[in-house]
C-alpha cells in the first residue's frame, strides 16, 4: 500500500515496518488480540507518548508518520470505524530550529588535503569525499553509482534516482575523476558493479548508510 500509494523504496517501508511492529506488540499485549475496530484515541495517545519519553523529535516524527500511514490504511480498508490518523500528538517544530550545520569550502579543503591518500582505504576515502563535495549529492546515490555510470569518454557523471528522487548527472571534473581513477586501480574484482566496495573480502558493495558515513 505505501509502495503504491506514496512510491516509497523498500529500504524506506523496511524502516516504517520497525516502528509499526513496536505499536503491534504494544496493542498485542494490552488488548487481547481484539479488533482494531475497539481502538480509541485516548489509546493511541497512551502510547505515543509512552513510546517516545525517551526518545528525541527525530524518532518522533519518524514513529508519528507511520502510525498515521498505519491508520489511514486501516481506515480505507475498513478495519476501523473512525481514522486515527489526528489522535497522535502534534510535535512541535519550529522554523530554522534545527539549522544543519555544515563547514565552509576552505575547511573542505583542508579535509580533502588531510586525507592520506597512499593507503587503498584513503584513496576510497578520498573518492567518497571529494565526490560528495564536488557534487552534493545523497550518500545513497554514491552507494548506488556503478561503473558504467561514469562515462569516461563524454567525460560525464550519472546518479541514480533514490527514494522516489530524480537521477542527475553532472561533468566529470577532473578532481573527481583523477580521484576515481587512483581508487579503481586498487578495487577489488568481483561480481559487484557498484564502485564503491567494501576493503575486506568477500568485497560487497556499501549497503548501509552507517559504512559510507564510517
Amino acid at each position: 500500500w505505501l509502495s503504491e500509494k506514496f512510491n516509497l523504496e523498500n529500504s524506506t517501508i523496511k524502516i516504517r515496518s520497525n516502528y509499526l511492529k513496536q505499536f503491534l506488540q504494544w496493542y498485542k499485549e494490552t488488548s487481547n488480540y481484539q479488533e482494531l475496530q475497539t481502538l480509541k484515541p485516548y489509546d493511541v495517545e497512551s502510547f505515543f507518548i509512552k513510546a517516545t519519553s525517551q526518545w528525541g523529535k527525530s524518532y518522533k516524527r519518524s514513529l508519528q508518520g507511520t502510525l498515521r500511514s498505519f491508520f489511514d490504511f486501516c481506515h480505507q480498508r475498513g478495519h476501523t470505524s473512525h481514522n486515527l490518523h489526528s489522535s497522535l500528538p502534534v510535535i512541535k517544530t519550529y522554523r530554522l530550529g534545527e539549522v544543519p550545520k555544515k563547514i565552509d569550502d576552505n575547511e573542505a579543503i583542508r579535509l580533502l588535503e588531510s586525507l592520506n591518500r597512499l593507503t587503498d582505504s584513503g584513496k576510497r576515502t578520498y573518492a567518497i569525499v571529494q565526490s560528495l563535495y564536488t557534487y552534493g549529492v545523497r550518500g545513497c546515490q554514491l552507494r548506488a553509482l556503478k561503473l558504467s555510470d561514469i562515462d569516461w569518454h563524454k567525460d560525464q557523471i550519472h546518479f541514480p534516482a533514490v527514494k522516489g528522487g530524480k537521477s542527475c548527472s553532472f561533468p566529470l571534473t577532473a578532481e573527481v575523476g583523477n580521484a576515481l581513477v587512483d581508487y579503481l586501480h586498487t578495487r577489488k574484482k568481483c561480481g559487484y558493479q557498484q564502485v564503491f566496495l567494501t576493503l575486506r573480502a568477500p568485497f560487497s558493495p556499501l549497503k548501509k548508510s552507517r559504512t559510507l558515513s564510517q
